[in-house]
């Protein structure tokens, strides 16, 4: 049974390469405000996983309900109040960390909490004025997990090395 008032809910969602089945019967269920870390080998169909949640790639059998709807049909509105980070994003190696953030507060306008991304960036000691591209790659992975927690979404996933935690990200910010 599908939970209606989860963000995320998954029943048997299984996708195939070619004849490769690369997701089989997949259930997973993420509750509204909290943050979860999606974890597994290389190939394993993490990404592929996120990607079939984020309704860019189709299922080929299971059920799936994300914000209460299939996630194929997700507009804009829907799809902006879920973050998920991976290892790798398209952040500039070139660009200061400072730009990286003015560039994503820009883009997310009235759903991204700046003092909440400073606070989580301070405390996790990433340097704002380095180059993106001179961050250690567990330093990009707090820049972007910070970012993500910042966007106030219904529900943060990671494909990365997480800061793993269990409160919601609205308490991660106000500490």
């Amino acid at each position: 049974m599908m939970n209606g008032d989860a963000t995320v809910s998954l029943q048997g969602v299984s996708r195939w390469f070619g004849e490769e089945a690369v997701l089989r019967e997949v259930d997973l269920t993420v509750e509204p405000g909290t943050v979860s870390a999606l974890l597994g080998r290389n190939g394993s169909g993490k990404s592929t996983l996120i990607r079939i949640v984020a309704g860019t790639l189709a299922r080929h059998a299971g059920h799936a309900r994300v914000l209460g709807r299939d996630p194929e049909l997700l507009g804009v509105a829907e799809r902006l109040r879920l973050v998920w980070i991976t290892d790798q994003a398209g952040e500039n190696p070139r660009r200061r960390v400072s730009q990286e953030l003015d560039l994503i507060a820009g883009l997310r306008r009235g759903r991204f909490d700046r003092t909440c991304a400073d606070k989580l960036l301070a405390r996790w000691e990433v340097d704002l004025s380095k180059r993106f591209g001179e961050l250690s790659r567990g330093l990009q992975t707090r820049f972007r997990l910070a970012t993500a927690l910042a966007a106030r979404p219904s529900s943060c996933s990671s494909t990365s090395r997480p800061w793993a935690s269990t409160c919601s990200p609205a308490e991660i910010c106000s500490r």
